[in-house]
């Protein structure tokens, strides 16, 4: 994968900050009609890697690494430190509970991992499980891609975006704490940062949070 990035942002005039410790390797990939970084945030999604650009460089990373650094800002309901905000929730249809991977190899054996929630409950009713298929070489290779796919459909259960004074310290990537919202309290990573100085050189930062997912 490391290689991949590599080539794709040196044709492109870009530098690769390649910051996962998984590297998948591959005999053979095939780009047909889809561009460079479209192909490559496609390998990334079936790896549970993460992609984003930013100032010209290309930056492949897990999320759970981000996420488990300390928080750069508390945001206490009532206490000031921003000037208004929205609370949101993604839609209960795309939350599960579980999700298994599987992979047949050539000579016909099964490669399966399973990975839960960390609140998973097995005599619930509403417990559903994400079904991938994807090219594994073993079982714990199949448990860690079933975290990652886990984490990537869950990750918008909770969400919230915050105007604040201009804070150069809140960029994407970063984390922060909510504290006195109610079911929204906890550690969020910024999904998104906005800066904006006015005409009159005031400085103000939007955020949009989601959710970290802890434990799994």
């Amino acid at each position: 994968m490391s290689g991949i990035a590599n080539e794709m942002a040196g044709a492109n005039g870009m530098t690769c900050l390649y910051l996962s410790a998984q590297d998948p390797y591959y005999e053979r990939v095939e780009q047909y009609k889809t561009s460079d970084i479209a192909f490559l945030s496609d390998l990334c999604h079936d790896a549970g890697i993460s992609l984003k650009a930013s100032n010209n460089i290309l930056i492949l990373f897990d999320q759970v690494d981000y996420e488990s650094k300390d928080a750069v800002l508390t945001l206490q309901r009532g206490a000031g430190g921003y000037e208004k905000y929205t609370l949101g929730v993604g839609s209960a249809d795309s939350l599960y509970s579980s999700c298994r991977v599987r992979y047949t190899t050539p000579a016909g054996k099964l490669i399966e991992g399973v990975a839960k929630v960390e609140d998973y409950k097995e005599d619930s009713k509403n417990n559903q499980q994400l079904e991938v298929t994807a090219k594994v070489a073993n079982a714990a290779e199949a448990k860690a891609l079933a975290e990652k796919r886990l984490r990537l459909h869950n990750k918008y259960s909770r969400d919230a975006t915050f105007d604040l004074p201009g804070n150069p310290n809140v960029t994407a990537g970063v984390t922060v704490m909510l504290k006195g919202f109610g079911g929204w309290d906890g550690k969020y990573l910024v999904s998104q940062a906005a800066h904006t100085v006015d005409a009159s050189g005031g400085y103000s930062t939007r955020v949009k949070l989601r959710r970290v997912l802890e434990g799994y």
